[in-house]
């Protein structure tokens, strides 16, 4: 790579801040609503490197960029620069090329370029994020680590030292990984000193990598739930059928946080069990259960709260024009939405929606503003261009709230099913 875009990915231009502020606003209307924890351990103006957990695609990085007020240059897999246009697209979101061993030594020397420079960054006060799984998977679980930030944070810790060069786990729970409309955690950790780890005289250099990867990988496995393939079905659904219970039970708080507190929990309990009579019949459950119901978290909260059902049913019913209006109104963005959900690839559905809602939506409405200024008066256009991006937010924010009167009024199918797990699963974990 050369000096040229050393500096250009260095520099924060004027498009570059309006893209982030308008993805920024963006991320808070996707999810129903953002928590965040932790953010106190964010070390700014100090070097840094952001080493999130890696579910969900590009919705990660968006999500990382919701929690910081300066630029960060992110480390992607090289195949997404597979092309000259893809390349340009991606410099311009300062995100930079990582080669894996799976694509051949000869490319992942061409890392060594690319992590100098992510050196020099660092020492520029500038943070990176790298996811450290070296890819994606679409599931609540912690795959091993990668070696390349912990190589990027030693290298720029014996350039600045004593200045100290910090490694920052964060833990993102997505309330799910497709639609709009569910909850989003973000879990940061304290980050861990990579002067601790300056190998000293006479101490192996890849044992200090290694042992700042393992102790990174621990740091992240604690801000998530991180649920063992072996069952992970089985564990997944209960945590989600047991969380609100489990608050309550516990007398936690009602957020985000102790809902993602009480799944780790959930989970860590159940994989220490080893009755494999206890899991057939789990796994016979699950499989009824989930043949019918796939939303799970909006089960569980009809489930746990009966008691505001009339009240979820009045307020679904008083917004019920407005809704209408507002679904309406989008009735295209809405189903271009829909459409690439369903066609997206495996992993990629969340993030080709969101590119699109931000693509699409300026557009289609100035292009309505200026239908309504032609056909009618000016003012009719600009009434339109502020209600229109007022009516999609409505729609976005109160769509939950349907989801969750399906549940109450309607889908009752195997909700027996879901008592019975919730219960057994209670009683394993209490005794």
């Amino acid at each position: 790579m050369s000096q040229t875009l050393e500096s250009k990915l260095a520099r924060v231009s004027l498009g570059y801040r309006f893209i982030r502020a308008y993805s920024k606003h963006m991320i808070f209307s996707w999810y129903s609503h953002v928590e965040i924890a932790g953010a106190e351990h964010i070390p700014h103006n100090e070097p840094y490197i952001l080493l999130p957990c890696h579910q969900n695609a590009a919705m990660d990085c968006v999500t990382v960029l919701a929690l910081l007020q300066e630029p960060v240059i992110f480390f992607a897999r090289s195949d997404m620069f597979s092309t000259p246009l893809k390349a340009k697209i991606m410099y311009a979101f300062k995100i930079m090329p990582a080669y894996r061993h799976q694509e051949g030594w000869g490319n992942v020397k061409k890392n060594e370029e690319n992590f100098q420079m992510a050196v020099r960054w660092l020492c520029q006060n500038i943070p990176l994020c790298i996811m450290p799984e070296g890819g994606q998977d679409e599931k609540h679980h912690l795959r091993a680590f990668v070696k390349g930030p912990y190589r990027i944070a030693l290298g720029a810790q014996q350039n600045i030292f004593p200045k100290k060069v910090w490694l920052l786990p964060i833990g993102i729970e997505h309330g799910d990984f497709d639609k709009f409309g569910y909850p989003l955690v973000i879990n940061i950790g304290q980050p861990l000193s990579a002067s601790q780890y300056l190998p000293q005289e006479g101490e192996n250099g890849v044992v200090k990598i290694n042992q700042l990867r393992d102790d990174v990988f621990a740091a992240v496995q604690n801000l998530m739930v991180d649920i063992p393939l072996d069952h992970y079905k089985e564990i997944y659904t209960a945590a989600c059928l047991c969380q609100n219970s489990w608050i309550q039970y516990q007398g936690m708080e009602e957020n985000e946080i102790s809902r993602l507190q009480a799944r780790q929990t959930i989970t860590k309990m159940l994989s220490a069990v080893q009755d494999g009579d206890w899991w057939r019949q789990m796994t016979s459950w699950c499989q009824s259960l989930t043949a019918r119901h796939t939303d799970l978290l909006t089960l569980s909260q009809a489930l746990s709260y009966p008691e505001d059902k009339c009240k979820n049913a009045l307020y679904c019913l008083a917004g019920a024009p407005l809704l209408l209006t507002a679904a309406l109104a989008n009735a295209l963005v809405l189903a271009v939405l829909e459409y690439a959900r369903k066609h997206s690839a495996a992993g990629f559905a969340a993030t080709v929606q969101y590119a699109l809602l931000m693509v699409m939506a300026p557009v289609y409405y100035l292009s309505a503003a200026v239908v309504a200024g032609v056909c009618f008066t000016w003012w009719w256009g600009l009434v339109v261009l502020a209600a229109l991006p007022l009516l999609q937010r409505v729609y976005l924010k109160m769509i939950p709230h349907y989801r969750l009167l399906r549940y109450y009024w309607g889908k009752r199918k195997q909700k027996s099913t879901a008592i019975q797990i919730r219960e057994q699963v209670l009683l394993k974990i209490r005794g």
